[in-house]
């Protein structure tokens, strides 16, 4: 049986038992709803499948715009839990982009629905929060475990999900599968490129000249393969079934547009071998999206190749049916065209749930992957409601607001669709419903101004600060916590430079290694940055050797480690010539200066990691990727 029909209900004893570890479930969620919250929840009917006293309904798709602030997750819950007690709906699904979000959502619907359950006497719903990625491995499983009861385990799926896949895996996977292929397409290329080094390469060994060519062969190889699995993840993020991208090469979004653009710019092409009176071709082009067709037939039938859009793309192609009566989604706007097709159209349109899409697509970020605004405006929606008040902030940062939405209104960030033979604008923009916010807060007092003098009552009251960059961020924020920066023009690329507070005295502390007790107190800040040999885009770079390591401490303390001396250094220099000495010497340092934080270039992502990995045996490197160093930190031989 699948698992969503295994799922117990909620029962009531549950949600009263959470109620003795919370204080007060109720004064939370009893909330005084708005104007524009109730006429959200006056949208909701009841089921079309459980309609005994109306004529049956079509199911409704409702988009709701929300502003920030404007309490859009409470008014889902709110919802939910009026979906439950007033029109009878007895399973609830709600959808979001974070498993952290889904888990506290989950939480407070609980919550919602003890304040309308009080006395237990209606039975409780089955309420599933979950991301969306998350629905669709469920149902792909739920679909796995059908197909094997079926055939008697006689067919392709394998009776446990096999693990997701990494781009790089898949890469590798498409260069196997489109090896003839691309060797074809790239003939002509390679033809190119040989002509090209043994006529101007006269002076060079052969066999310089054959490394060389391989490398440029090489290149063009790489952005073949590149345009490929491009043109695979389009086709995942569309809503486009595989016949028709498979067959209709003239279709909108058909092929990957980076790579028309490439293949246009005759100049960068023709550097890797890409001859444009033989590339610049239409049938040229859709070579891309054609291996892409071909890479989607044999992953249909290959249950073991997965990652998280083809599993989107999955579900959508086979149009598999949400359990339950009503969809709630929240943060819509990042939806690509695949989800919204699975999410909002199959759902309501086949399967006959009535759908909510809350979100702001003026706050849309993930472009780059597919999510469009357009989407979600061009849903054939029953309901379109607003949410415009705001408990954020007050009335001050609302006028500020709405300036910035006016502006955009009517800039060119707005695009209107075209229609008739005049070819005149419509009045809806069809990249964002456009608004203007209130404040729900009106005795909320606030400014906004460019006077920094404000950052100084940060202990007093609650001030945000925004700024273009990281940099300038610490360069305001960190002297409220007793640091002292100065900017210079030492030419060390970050234009930052600590000034001592206890002492005038400027003489360079290169010649120290350690820390006197003394200047213990100015040990604040330390960063570090390694720089190691570069093995290649498609080579792991965490076991490349260490070429050399940069150290700098707010006291004054500066130091390098290389693997070779170093003439003409101004600061301590220290000879190591393996990785395990290069990381002991950078550990040592961090453990005698005990800053409180510990900041460098890519520290959080590759630079602890690369020292831990060369560290010998037996000792431990333990700074949180926060930057704040934990107080346990130690070198154990």
């Amino acid at each position: 049986m699948a698992r969503w029909q295994n799922e117990s209900p909620l029962s009531f004893s549950l949600l009263s038992s959470l109620a003795r570890y919370d204080p007060s479930p109720y004064s939370r969620t009893m909330v005084q709803l708005t104007k524009e919250q109730q006429s959200i929840l006056k949208t909701c009917e009841p089921p079309t499948t459980n309609n005994k006293k109306k004529k049956k309904r079509r199911p409704k798709i409702v988009r709701i715009t929300a502003s920030a602030g404007s309490g859009k997750t409470t008014t889902l819950l709110q919802l939910a839990a009026h979906a439950v007690t007033k029109c009878h709906h007895e399973q609830i699904n709600y959808a979001t982009f974070t498993t952290a979000a889904a888990k506290d959502g989950k939480e407070r619907m609980i919550q919602a629905l003890l304040a309308k359950q009080r006395n237990g006497q209606q039975p409780a719903p089955r309420i599933r929060a979950r991301t969306l990625h998350s629905f669709a491995y469920r149902l792909l499983e739920d679909h796995r475990n059908r197909s094997n009861s079926q055939s008697n385990n006689n067919n392709t799926f394998s009776s446990q999900p096999p693990r997701m896949w990494s781009d790089k895996k898949l890469q590798k996977w498409i260069a196997t599968e489109c090896r003839d292929d691309m060797d074809a397409f790239l003939a002509p290329c390679y033809n190119e490129l040989q002509k090209r080094y043994w006529r101007n390469n006269t002076t060079s060994t052969e066999n310089a000249q054959e490394r060389s060519l391989q490398s440029q062969k090489e290149r063009a190889y790489q952005q073949v393969l590149f345009f490929i699995y491009k043109s695979l993840v389009l086709f995942t993020q569309s809503s486009m079934d595989i016949d028709t991208f498979e067959q209709n090469k003239s279709a909108f979004g058909r092929d990957y547009y980076p790579a028309k653009l490439f293949h246009k710019d005759q100049t960068k092409s023709d550097q890797y071998g890409f001859v444009p009176h033989h590339y610049n071709r239409p049938n040229k082009i859709s070579f891309y999206s054609d291996q892409a067709a071909k890479c989607w037939r044999i992953i249909e039938q290959e249950d073991d190749i997965r990652t998280f859009d083809l599993d989107m793309k999955r579900v959508q192609l086979l149009k598999l049916k949400v359990p339950g009566t009503i969809l709630l989604v929240d943060e819509s706007q990042d939806m690509d065209a695949c989800q919204i097709d699975f999410i909002v159209h199959q759902q309501a349109q086949l399967h006959n749930l009535d759908v909510y899409v809350v979100g702001d697509p003026a706050q849309a970020i993930y472009g780059f992957r597919g999510a469009k605004p357009k989407f979600l405006l061009q849903l054939d929606c029953q309901e379109k409601k607003q949410l415009t008040q705001t408990f954020r902030f007050g009335p001050a940062f609302c006028r500020i607001a709405n300036l910035v939405l006016y502006a955009k209104h009517y800039s060119d960030q707005t695009h209107y669709s075209k229609f008739g033979n005049n070819q005149q604008p419509q009045q809806q923009p069809i990249n964002w419903d456009p608004y203007r916010i209130v404040s729900g807060v009106p005795d909320k007092q606030g400014v906004v101004t460019t006077n920094k003098s404000i950052l100084e009552d940060w202990k007093s009251g609650q001030v945000t600060l925004i700024a273009r960059t990281n940099t300038k961020l610490l360069i305001d924020v960190l002297p409220l916590f007793g640091f002292s920066f100065e900017e210079t023009n030492d030419g060390d690329g970050d234009g930052i430079s600590n000034e001592r507070q206890d002492t005038a005295d400027t003489t360079s502390s290169a010649s120290t290694p350690s820390v006197s007790q003394d200047d213990k107190s100015n040990c604040h800040l330390l960063s570090y940055d390694i720089e190691c040999e570069y093995l290649g885009p498609h080579t792991s770079n965490i076991e490349a050797p260490i070429l050399c390591a940069c150290l700098k401490c707010s006291c004054g303390y500066q130091m390098a480690i290389s693997r070779v001396p170093l003439s003409g250094s101004r600061v301590e220099h220290t000879v190591a010539d393996c990785n395990a000495k290069i990381a002991e010497t950078v550990l040592k340092a961090i453990i005698s200066h005990a800053p409180e934080f510990t900041v460098g270039h890519n520290v959080y992502e590759f630079d602890n990691v690369r020292l831990a990995c060369a560290l010998p045996e037996g000792c431990i490197f333990n700074i949180n990727l926060s930057g704040r160093r934990d107080k346990t930190l130690y070198c154990s031989g």
